[in-house]
């Protein structure tokens, strides 16, 4: 019996004779960057339990690595950002980048070996909301995820008419309507409050 991450490969029960010997492949498959320890067991006698420990790395190096946050720029409507993903191993690597809908980037990049490349990431022309999701990078069988946030556009205002009401000549002592048109253009509710 062998405890995750490592598993034994084809059958975990055989029987041995006097003299006899028996090959067990194990393999390691850790999920996460840690060091494992475990021990592998057999079932007729204890004391012959082996030590198991691994110390799993990650190939790459992400900056940030916590969480992206994607930002207008001077009330630019593009939020933008980015994230810079180093190669920790002695060979080129390409890593295949996931986004949620709302984000323009690359499918993938090649990262070569002990280099780093930076990758930008915005909204698609038309987002101005807020959304939350994650940034998944994969690369021969390592997997990362990295949460993505986007702030909504801040509200941006469009008044008409742009050149103010013009009520003409009126009557003292009569009442005149006008009207004006506000809309949010922005990717955030605005709260208004009108004086005159």
């Amino acid at each position: 019996d062998a405890p995750p991450p490592w598993k034994i490969l084809g059958a975990a029960e055989y029987r041995l004779g006097r003299n006899q010997e028996r090959k067990v492949r194990i393999l390691c498959a850790p999920d996460e960057e840690q060091e494992y320890s475990g021990k592998l067991a057999f079932s007729h006698d204890a004391r012959s339990a082996v030590e198991l420990s691994a110390n799993a790395i990650s190939p790459f190096e992400f900056d940030p690595s916590r969480e992206i946050e994607l930002a207008s720029q001077d009330g630019d409507a593009l939020r933008s950002g980015a994230v810079v993903i180093r190669n920790r191993t002695s060979r080129d690597r390409t890593v295949e980048i996931s986004v949620p809908s709302e984000i323009a980037s690359p499918d993938q990049v090649t990262v070569p070996a002990g280099e780093e490349k930076r990758i930008a990431l915005h909204t698609q022309p038309g987002f101005l909301g807020a959304s939350e999701g994650v940034l998944s990078f994969e690369s021969e069988g390592f997997r990362r995820s990295i949460p993505l946030r986007v702030f909504a556009l801040q509200p941006v205002l469009r008044i008409e008419p742009r050149e103010g009401l013009d009520f003409g000549e009126i009557e003292p002592h009569k009442r005149y309507k006008g009207f004006l048109r506000i809309k949010n253009e922005g990717g955030s509710a605005a709260r208004l409050q009108a004086t005159t």
